[in-house]
């Protein structure tokens, strides 16, 4: 039976009441979908998108660029069946999952490695839920007006503390010929709670992508984003997103907001603006900018050059950011960049037909732009975007910026901070 027959047939396995029986045989049945799963992974490419040859390697081996994405995002038959499985019977302590996360390979040694010999690997998948069971079964209330700072109880404010389990299944690698086993070992390998972490943020213009990443517990997600509409007005000659490049900000919690109600198209999630660095006296200080994380604000999220400057997100993305955030008290570096980056993927796909742009105002050959309500005014443009390469970075940080600006000639003057 190929992959994705396998997978269907799998998903009748995975009723959301299932019966004592049904829960004793699942773990066989899980063998065969993990199995199967890694069949599919290497042969497929695991994601749907508008690329997905660049994911098919000379070997059909899996791309570690795909290492943090969710399983529900790979849009496969098998991968949804794993994730519902997990689901409704989580790993210990887990009571309740948030995401499930595709983690990295570990194989064995290539040295002079016959196709047809087996050798080890073992596929990682980073299971984040939380061990609290009030809040599992606490229905969830919508947060309503106002700016809504602190957590209150039984509504959305409030934040568990959020806990991952990485559990590891034991294959042949998935470069070699050998036939997969029918009962794999699948194991817990080690737990730790998200405020355990030290992640840093990093955002792709060019990409449209959001990388989470602690390097130290080689954990990483990833995430799709809307970004900056195009920009050719601010910078003469040059083409730029209104998402500004930073390689020193952060976000932190004493200027974040778990839940953010007014204005009603923050529509009660979470806001996470970016505070700048700047030089104060003999050390570096951080004001708050216009710039943040929230929620996306059209009736559909658009994996696009779209906002007026921020970084829009699915809803669950931008909750597992805040989560990540307020489980702790010091800040959460932020990179911010137009270049593309080559080590990360993820499946959803781009819009390649409409983007935004800061809308131009007077004559052709010496444009200017508009505010209007505080926020930059722009324009849908039916076609194709601009090549990511072509981008160039217009810096938030404070001493940058001042170099860029006086580098550029005529540029037309802003009000206060609006990049």
């Amino acid at each position: 039976m190929c992959a994705v027959a396998q997978g269907a047939a799998l998903m009748s396995e995975f009723s959301p009441n299932p019966t004592a029986s049904t829960v004793r045989s699942r773990h066989a049945t899980l063998a065969v979908g993990f199995a199967a799963l890694a069949v599919l992974f290497a042969s497929t490419g695991i994601a749907r998108g508008d690329d997905l040859a660049t994911l098919k390697t000379t070997e059909p081996d899996f791309d570690v660029r795909l290492h943090g994405v969710a399983l529900v995002d790979f849009g496969t038959p098998l991968a949804d069946a794993l994730d519902v499985y997990l689901r409704v019977t989580p790993p210990k302590p887990l009571v309740a999952i948030h995401r499930v996360v595709m983690g990295p390979i570990e194989t064995g040694p290539d040295a002079d490695v016959d196709a047809e010999e087996c050798r080890p690997a073992r596929w990682l998948f980073d299971v984040i839920g939380t061990t609290d069971a009030a809040y599992a079964q606490r229905p969830r209330s919508r947060a309503r007006g106002g700016r809504v700072g602190e957590e209150k109880p039984g509504s959305r404010g409030h934040i568990p503390a959020t806990h991952v389990v990485r559990v590891a299944l034991e294959l042949p690698d998935p470069s070699t010929r050998c036939p997969m086993p029918s009962s794999p070992t699948v194991r817990v390998i080690e737990t730790f709670e998200v405020a355990d972490l030290r992640p840093s943020i990093h955002v792709s213009t060019s990409d449209q992508v959001v990388l989470v990443e602690d390097v130290t517990r080689n954990f990483r997600r990833i995430f799709p984003a809307g970004v900056g509409a195009i920009d050719r007005i601010r910078a003469p000659g040059q083409v730029t997103s209104l998402t500004p490049a930073t390689s020193g900000s952060r976000i932190h919690p004493h200027s974040s907001f778990k839940t953010l109600g007014a204005p009603r198209w923050f529509k009660g999630e979470p806001f996470l603006p970016i505070e700048a660095p700047m030089p104060v006296g003999n050390r570096v200080g951080f004001y708050t900018t216009r710039v943040a994380f929230h929620i996306y604000q059209t009736y559909r999220f658009m994996r696009a050059y779209i906002s007026r400057g921020c970084v829009t997100l699915r809803t669950g993305d931008l909750r597992e950011i805040r989560d990540a955030l307020f489980s702790r008290t010091d800040g959460v570096p932020v990179y911010v960049q137009s270049e593309p980056m080559p080590e990360v993927f993820h499946p959803f796909p781009h819009e390649t037909d409409l983007y935004f742009r800061l809308k131009p105002f007077g004559p052709k050959d010496k444009p200017t732009f508009r505010v209007s309500g505080g926020l930059y005014v722009t324009e849908k443009v039916k076609a194709a975007p601009p090549v990511g390469r072509d981008l160039v970075d217009v810096f938030l940080d404070a001493e940058v910026r001042l170099r860029q600006r006086s580098a550029l000639a005529g540029e037309p003057r802003t009000q206060g901070n609006r990049l």
